[in-house]
Protein backbone atom coordinates (compact mmCIF):
# COMPACT_ATOMS: atom_id res chain seq x y z
CA UNK A 1 0.00 0.00 0.00
CA UNK A 2 3.17 2.12 0.77
CA UNK A 3 5.97 0.15 -0.50
CA UNK A 4 8.76 3.10 -1.36
CA UNK A 5 11.35 0.32 -2.76
CA UNK A 6 11.07 2.46 -6.19
CA UNK A 7 12.36 5.19 -3.98
CA UNK A 8 15.84 3.82 -4.24
CA UNK A 9 15.06 1.77 -7.65
CA UNK A 10 13.70 4.19 -10.09
CA UNK A 11 13.42 2.09 -12.94
CA UNK A 12 10.51 0.75 -10.52
CA UNK A 13 9.04 4.32 -10.13
CA UNK A 14 5.37 4.42 -11.08
CA UNK A 15 4.35 6.67 -13.73
CA UNK A 16 1.43 7.78 -11.23
CA UNK A 17 4.54 8.92 -8.74
CA UNK A 18 6.46 10.65 -11.73
CA UNK A 19 3.23 12.74 -12.59
CA UNK A 20 1.83 13.84 -9.37
CA UNK A 21 5.19 14.40 -7.20
CA UNK A 22 2.91 16.52 -5.09
CA UNK A 23 1.40 14.10 -3.16
CA UNK A 24 4.56 12.03 -2.08
CA UNK A 25 6.10 12.67 1.31
CA UNK A 26 9.19 11.80 2.64
CA UNK A 27 10.89 8.90 0.77
CA UNK A 28 8.75 9.10 -2.30
CA UNK A 29 5.41 7.55 -0.04
CA UNK A 30 1.99 8.21 -1.14
CA UNK A 31 0.63 10.98 0.93
CA UNK A 32 -2.95 9.43 1.92
CA UNK A 33 -4.11 12.88 3.43
CA UNK A 34 -5.07 14.13 -0.23
CA UNK A 35 -8.41 12.16 -1.53
CA UNK A 36 -6.62 11.89 -4.82
CA UNK A 37 -3.72 8.83 -3.34
CA UNK A 38 -6.82 7.10 -2.06
CA UNK A 39 -8.48 7.29 -4.95
CA UNK A 40 -5.38 6.40 -6.50
CA UNK A 41 -5.59 3.13 -4.38
CA UNK A 42 -8.89 2.51 -4.58
CA UNK A 43 -8.73 2.63 -8.50
CA UNK A 44 -6.04 0.27 -8.18
CA UNK A 45 -7.87 -2.20 -6.22
CA UNK A 46 -11.30 -2.30 -8.04
CA UNK A 47 -9.43 -2.75 -11.19
CA UNK A 48 -7.86 -5.87 -9.95
CA UNK A 49 -11.14 -7.01 -8.14
CA UNK A 50 -13.76 -6.57 -11.32
CA UNK A 51 -11.05 -7.93 -13.77
CA UNK A 52 -9.42 -10.75 -12.34
CA UNK A 53 -11.40 -13.84 -10.56
CA UNK A 54 -9.33 -13.33 -7.41
CA UNK A 55 -10.42 -14.82 -3.91
CA UNK A 56 -9.67 -11.72 -2.02
CA UNK A 57 -7.13 -8.98 -2.13
CA UNK A 58 -4.16 -8.44 0.94
CA UNK A 59 -3.79 -4.40 1.17
CA UNK A 60 -0.05 -4.22 3.08
CA UNK A 61 0.02 -1.56 5.54
CA UNK A 62 3.24 -2.95 6.65
CA UNK A 63 5.94 -2.89 3.90
CA UNK A 64 5.74 0.46 3.81
CA UNK A 65 3.83 1.58 7.33
CA UNK A 66 3.99 5.14 6.19
CA UNK A 67 0.32 6.48 5.39
CA UNK A 68 0.89 10.12 6.58
CA UNK A 69 3.81 12.77 7.16
CA UNK A 70 3.01 13.15 10.82
CA UNK A 71 3.29 9.60 11.55
CA UNK A 72 7.01 9.43 9.61
CA UNK A 73 7.61 12.48 11.52
CA UNK A 74 6.86 10.71 14.79
CA UNK A 75 4.02 13.29 15.76
CA UNK A 76 0.61 12.12 16.72
CA UNK A 77 -2.49 11.72 14.13
CA UNK A 78 -5.05 13.71 14.69
CA UNK A 79 -9.23 11.73 14.37
CA UNK A 80 -9.09 13.39 10.97
CA UNK A 81 -6.28 10.93 9.99
CA UNK A 82 -8.18 7.98 11.03
CA UNK A 83 -10.79 8.72 9.44
CA UNK A 84 -9.40 9.46 6.39
CA UNK A 85 -7.95 5.63 6.44
CA UNK A 86 -11.07 4.28 8.10
CA UNK A 87 -13.20 5.57 5.19
CA UNK A 88 -10.74 4.30 2.48
CA UNK A 89 -11.51 0.45 4.19
CA UNK A 90 -15.29 1.20 4.11
CA UNK A 91 -15.01 1.98 0.45
CA UNK A 92 -12.63 -1.00 0.28
CA UNK A 93 -15.05 -3.08 1.75
CA UNK A 94 -18.19 -1.80 -0.36
CA UNK A 95 -16.52 -2.65 -3.66
CA UNK A 96 -15.30 -6.31 -2.42
CA UNK A 97 -18.77 -6.99 -1.19
CA UNK A 98 -20.21 -5.84 -4.31
CA UNK A 99 -18.13 -7.42 -6.60
CA UNK A 100 -18.81 -10.67 -4.39
CA UNK A 101 -22.28 -10.56 -4.53
CA UNK A 102 -22.02 -10.00 -8.36
CA UNK A 103 -20.03 -13.36 -8.67
CA UNK A 104 -22.23 -15.71 -6.50
CA UNK A 105 -19.15 -15.76 -3.81
CA UNK A 106 -17.03 -13.81 -1.86
CA UNK A 107 -14.06 -11.79 -2.08
CA UNK A 108 -11.96 -11.43 1.06
CA UNK A 109 -10.50 -8.61 2.40
CA UNK A 110 -7.33 -9.26 3.93
CA UNK A 111 -4.83 -6.48 5.79
CA UNK A 112 -0.72 -6.91 7.10
CA UNK A 113 -0.57 -4.61 9.62
CA UNK A 114 2.18 -3.88 12.50
CA UNK A 115 2.44 -6.45 15.42
CA UNK A 116 -0.09 -4.58 17.78
CA UNK A 117 -3.41 -2.20 17.78
CA UNK A 118 -1.45 0.46 19.68
CA UNK A 119 1.18 0.58 17.18
CA UNK A 120 -0.91 0.09 14.20
CA UNK A 121 -3.16 3.13 15.58
CA UNK A 122 -0.41 5.16 15.43
CA UNK A 123 0.51 4.95 12.01
CA UNK A 124 -3.34 5.31 10.80
CA UNK A 125 -4.33 1.89 11.04
CA UNK A 126 -7.69 1.72 13.33
CA UNK A 127 -7.48 -2.11 13.73
CA UNK A 128 -10.57 -1.88 16.17
CA UNK A 129 -12.55 -0.29 14.00
CA UNK A 130 -11.78 -2.39 10.93
CA UNK A 131 -12.58 -5.42 13.11
CA UNK A 132 -15.73 -4.09 14.93
CA UNK A 133 -17.12 -2.95 11.57
CA UNK A 134 -16.24 -6.08 9.61
CA UNK A 135 -13.96 -4.15 7.53
CA UNK A 136 -11.54 -6.99 6.91
CA UNK A 137 -11.73 -11.01 6.91
CA UNK A 138 -7.91 -11.44 7.80
CA UNK A 139 -5.44 -9.97 9.26
CA UNK A 140 -1.32 -10.49 8.84
CA UNK A 141 1.09 -9.15 11.44
CA UNK A 142 4.61 -8.34 10.91
CA UNK A 143 7.17 -8.55 8.38
CA UNK A 144 10.77 -7.90 8.12
CA UNK A 145 13.59 -10.19 8.18
CA UNK A 146 13.14 -11.73 11.08
CA UNK A 147 10.80 -14.67 12.74
CA UNK A 148 8.16 -12.77 14.32
CA UNK A 149 5.17 -15.71 14.98
CA UNK A 150 6.83 -16.09 18.52
CA UNK A 151 6.55 -12.11 19.61
CA UNK A 152 3.93 -11.87 22.93
CA UNK A 153 2.28 -8.94 20.93
CA UNK A 154 1.12 -11.01 17.98
CA UNK A 155 -0.98 -13.71 20.84
CA UNK A 156 -2.37 -9.86 22.29
CA UNK A 157 -3.33 -9.29 18.85
CA UNK A 158 -5.27 -12.68 17.26
CA UNK A 159 -6.57 -12.92 20.55
CA UNK A 160 -8.51 -9.23 19.63
CA UNK A 161 -9.31 -10.50 16.47
CA UNK A 162 -10.22 -13.77 17.35
CA UNK A 163 -13.41 -12.22 19.55
CA UNK A 164 -14.42 -10.73 16.20
CA UNK A 165 -13.82 -14.12 14.14
CA UNK A 166 -11.32 -12.63 12.55
CA UNK A 167 -7.96 -15.49 12.05
CA UNK A 168 -4.68 -13.95 12.13
CA UNK A 169 -1.75 -15.39 10.73
CA UNK A 170 1.73 -14.15 11.59
CA UNK A 171 4.87 -13.72 8.87
CA UNK A 172 7.74 -14.84 8.97
CA UNK A 173 10.51 -14.42 6.26
CA UNK A 174 12.07 -17.06 4.98
CA UNK A 175 14.78 -14.88 3.84
CA UNK A 176 16.84 -14.27 7.22
CA UNK A 177 16.06 -18.14 7.96
CA UNK A 178 18.01 -18.60 5.10
CA UNK A 179 20.41 -16.15 4.41
CA UNK A 180 22.86 -17.46 2.40
CA UNK A 181 20.15 -18.78 -0.58
CA UNK A 182 18.53 -15.08 -0.59
CA UNK A 183 17.06 -15.46 -4.30
CA UNK A 184 16.47 -19.22 -4.19
CA UNK A 185 13.93 -21.23 -1.97
CA UNK A 186 14.87 -19.03 1.12
CA UNK A 187 13.25 -15.94 -0.50
CA UNK A 188 10.06 -15.15 0.41
CA UNK A 189 7.76 -14.36 3.22
CA UNK A 190 5.47 -17.75 5.03
CA UNK A 191 2.66 -17.36 7.66
CA UNK A 192 1.94 -19.20 10.72
CA UNK A 193 -1.79 -18.87 12.11
CA UNK A 194 -2.30 -17.43 15.36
Amino acid sequence: MNDIHDSFNPFMFSQWKWDHPQYLFGPKSLNYEFPEVRDYIYRILASFCTRFDLDGIELDWWRGPRAFPASWQGKPLTAAHLKMMNDLMRHIRIMTERVGEQRGRPLLVSVRTPMSVKTSLKLGFDLRTWLEEDLIDVLTVGGGYTPMAIVSSVRKIAKTAHRYGVPVYSTMSGSAMHADNWYGTGHGYYTVEA
